[in-house]
């Protein structure tokens, strides 16, 4: 009764061992798969990571190659084809521009004596 009462506690040792086994096999599957997760995880990040960079990288290449051209000196002006006579006007161009709008007013004046109709130009 004794040896069966030995079997009985050693099966039962056994069984509780396998149990403690596949359990352990259990977690350590469960690991390796969030292992694994975690893996691919950090390789998308850093995938994500390198785009960035590179993305980061060509603007910063824009903005270095914008600093460049505003560092240079800016291009010279375009000179404007309309110059505005009086920009240059001494004192004699204006009294002598004065002295031919009075001429032309004088003869406005003697058409207008005479009783001609005067046409705007």
């Amino acid at each position: 009764e004794q040896h069966t009462e030995k079997e009985r506690l050693t099966r039962q040792r056994t069984r509780m061992q396998e149990d403690h086994i596949s359990m352990l096999y259990h977690c350590l599957a469960e690991l390796n798969s969030k292992h694994a997760e975690h893996h691919d995880k950090q390789d998308k990040l850093t995938e994500e990571l390198e785009r960035y960079k590179s993305v980061f990288d060509d603007v910063k290449g824009t903005l270095h190659k914008q600093e460049r051209k505003s560092l240079s000196p800016p291009p010279a002006p375009v000179p404007s084809i309309y110059v505005s006579p009086f920009r240059f006007s001494t004192r004699r161009d204006i009294l002598r521009r004065r002295s031919v709008g009075s001429a032309i007013a004088d003869e406005n004046t003697d058409v207008k004596r005479k009783g001609a109709k005067i046409v705007k130009p």
